[in-house]
C-alpha cells in the first residue's frame, strides 16, 4: 500500500527565460510535474543547459512529505553515485600532476597496506578500479553502515581499516577481465588519494575539484538545515529521513563512491565542465584530452565514473557508433539524481528527486531526458558569444 502524498502546491517554480528557451522551459516544467504526480514523489527538479546557457530550470514539490515547505531553486540534492565521476576526476588531477599514472598499481598507491594485500590486489591498476574492472566486490557488508567516525582523522583511519579487510581476500573476478559495478573499488581509490595527499578525501575533493570549478554548494552526506529530506519506504509508506540521523545516508566510510550533495545548478555545471572537455575546451582544471579519456568506455559501456553510449536521440555523429550520450545516475535509496552530457547537442540535462524508492520514476527520468534531447538541435560546432 502506498501513501498518497498531499501537495501544498501543485505549481512548479521556475526562472523567467528568454523567449527562445520558453518552449523548453514549459516542456521541462510539464515533464517533471507528470513524473512527480505519476510516482507520488515528494519533490523533483530539472535543468537544461545548451551551449553552457540555462534553457530551463524548474523544481516542484515538498522538502518532506510530513512538512509544508516547498523546494526552492537553490536547494541541495544528494547525487549518490554521480560522486564516482567526481572521484575519478580527482584521480585525474593526480595523473596530470605526475603523482599517479593510469596504470599505477594498488601496491604503489597504498604501499603501507601492500604487504597484507592478497597478491592479486597488488597488481590492480588505478584504471581498473575506476572502470569497475578491478574485481572489487560490489558493496561493503551491511555492518559497515554502523561506522560514523566523528573526526576527519578517524574517518580516514576507519576507511583504511575497512578496506584492509577487503584487500586480504582475492578479487571476485580476475582483474581486467570483467565488469563488476563496485562501490568498494571507488572507495579504494578515494582512500589511496587521501593516503597519498595526507588529507581526507573530502578535503581533497573541495580543494582540488569543487573550489577550482566554483561548485560552492557541494558538500557531503544528506543535506542539513533548511533543505529537502530524502525519503525511504516502510511497508509502502514514504518516510522522510531526518538528515541528522545515521539512517539518512550511507556511512561516510564509502564517501568516494557516493555521498556528495549539491544544488541542481551545480550538478548541471559539473556535467558542463566534462562536456566542455569532451568538446576540446580547457576549463583550467584538466586538459581536454584528460576529460576525453575519462569518457572512453572499457567494458559494459562504463568509462571512468561515467557511462558512455551511442543513442539516436543523442544526435548525429561523424562515425557510426561514436559516443554521443555520457551520463551517470545515483541513489542512496532515499534520493535519485541523473546527469547527462550530450556532446552532439552541446547540452547537459540533470534531473533530481528526494525519493529513491520508485523504480518507475527512474525510468521516467530517462524518458524525459530522451524527449528533451530529441527536441534540441544538432550543435553546429560553434558557440554563441
Amino acid at each position: 500500500m502506498t501513501l498518497r502524498i498531499i501537495m501544498a502546491c501543485a505549481c512548479a517554480i521556475f526562472l523567467p527565460l528568454p523567449l527562445a528557451a520558453q518552449d523548453i522551459q514549459a516542456d521541462v516544467a510539464a515533464g517533471i510535474a507528470k513524473i512527480r504526480a505519476d510516482n507520488e514523489l515528494p519533490a523533483i527538479g530539472a535543468i537544461v543547459l545548451v551551449d553552457g546557457q540555462e534553457q530551463a530550470l524548474a523544481v516542484e514539490g515538498l522538502r518532506r512529505v510530513s512538512g509544508e515547505d516547498e523546494v526552492t531553486l537553490d536547494d541541495l540534492w544528494h547525487v549518490g553515485s554521480i560522486t564516482k565521476s567526481m572521484t575519478a576526476t580527482l584521480a585525474a588531477t593526480l595523473v596530470e600532476d605526475g603523482t599517479y599514472q593510469w596504470d599505477m598499481t594498488l601496491a604503489k598507491m597504498l604501499p603501507d597496506m601492500a604487504a597484507d594485500m592478497h597478491p592479486q590486489w597488488r597488481e590492480v591498476t588505478l584504471e581498473q578500479l575506476l572502470t569497475h574492472t578491478s574485481g572489487a566486490p560490489d558493496n561493503f557488508s551491511i555492518f559497515v553502515q554502523r561506522h560514523w567516525p566523528d573526526t576527519p582523522e578517524k574517518l580516514v583511519a576507519k576507511r583504511g581499516e575497512v578496506l584492509a579487510g577487503t584487500l586480504k581476500n582475492p578479487p571476485v573476478t580476475e582483474p581486467g577481465t570483467a565488469y563488476q559495478y563496485s562501490n568498494i573499488g571507488f572507495t579504494i581509490v578515494g582512500h589511496a588519494i587521501e593516503t597519498t595527499l595526507g588529507i581526507p578525501w573530502e578535503q581533497a575533493m573541495d580543494e582540488r575539484v569543487f573550489t577550482p570549478l566554483g561548485l560552492d554548494s557541494a558538500g557531503f552526506g544528506a543535506p542539513k538545515g533548511e533543505q529537502p529530506w530524502g525519503h525511504g519506504s516502510f511497508f509502502g509508506r514514504k518516510i522522510a529521513r531526518n538528515p541528522e540521523s545515521n539512517s539518512a545516508d550511507n556511512t561516510p566510510v564509502m564517501g568516494p563512491a557516493g555521498t556528495v550533495h549539491m544544488s541542481l545548478q551545480d550538478l548541471a555545471a559539473w556535467g558542463n565542465h566534462h562536456l566542455m572537455g569532451e568538446l576540446g575546451v580547457a576549463d583550467g582544471l584538466l586538459e581536454p584530452a584528460t576529460y576525453q579519456y575519462l569518457h572512453v568506455p572499457i567494458l559494459e559501456d562504463y568509462a571512468k565514473g561515467w557511462v558512455a553510449w551511442n543513442r539516436e536521440w543523442g544526435g548525429a555523429t561523424d562515425n557510426e557508433g561514436d559516443i554521443n550520450v555520457i551520463w551517470h545516475n545515483g541513489s542512496n535509496t532515499m534520493w535519485y539524481a541523473l546527469v547527462v552530457q550530450l556532446p552532439e547537442k552541446n547540452a547537459v540535462i540533470a534531473i533530481v528527486t528526494n525519493d529513491g524508492t520508485s523504480n518507475q520514476a527512474k525510468k521516467d527520468f530517462f524518458t524525459l531526458t530522451e524527449t528533451i534531447a530529441t527536441s534540441l538541435p544538432q550543435w553546429n560546432g560553434t558557440s554563441e558569444e
